[in-house]
């Protein structure tokens, strides 16, 4: 089993890696410069695959014929999730009270937030007092390449939602018209 043999083989090379660093550590730092270079090789892969993985399935559920139903399943799921993770959240958080402080406590985080850099409760201040539909257009790229090249993941996925409903729509429109030239095609021979 191909499988298998795979995972014995990472696990095997994540205990070697691990023995190896603990106990070879010149040599491991000899190499280091290696293992950078194949991060940095995984690192390049991961956005390109990510793109092209959104855009092939969005579009392929875009152009199926049963894509209203499968978008309001995917929708009912995911709202069905959220509620159930804040209604986890809500839970845990009346059980636990996180934030009741004792006195002592509160003393402690105040001095803490006192020697707190005045520059990052300012950023701070300014982050939080921007609008909803401010957050939605940083969501949107003004270009896709440039979004790309500063790794901005949010842009990336949303610019490749709107390519994968995009090129979903055209392949429906596209099997449409060919059912249509079909079948104009198969009259006009007959």
């Amino acid at each position: 089993n191909e499988t298998g043999n795979d995972l014995v083989t990472e696990r095997a090379a994540v205990v070697l890696g691990t023995v190896v660093g603990m106990y070879a550590r010149p040599f491991a730092l000899a190499v280091q410069p290696i293992g950078d270079i194949f991060l940095l090789l995984l690192n390049m892969c991961v956005l390109p695959i990510l793109v092209t993985a959104i855009i092939s399935s969005v579009g392929c559920i875009v152009a199926d014929k049963a894509c209203p139903f499968s978008m309001v399943r995917m929708v009912v799921y995911y709202a069905a999730a959220f509620l159930l993770v804040e209604a986890f959240v809500l839970a845990v958080t009346m059980l636990l009270q996180p934030g009741v402080l004792s006195a002592h406590a509160q003393n402690v985080l105040g001095a803490l937030l006192m020697e707190a850099e005045q520059g990052a409760q300012e950023s701070v201040a300014t982050a939080a007092t921007g609008s909803r539909w401010d957050m939605l257009k940083k969501l949107i790229p003004a270009n896709v390449f440039s979004a790309l090249s500063r790794g901005d993941s949010l842009q990336v996925l949303f610019a490749s939602l709107a390519f994968g409903c995009a090129a979903g729509a055209v392949e429906r429109r596209k099997a449409a018209e060919g059912q249509q030239a079909g079948i104009i095609s198969l009259c006009a021979s007959l």
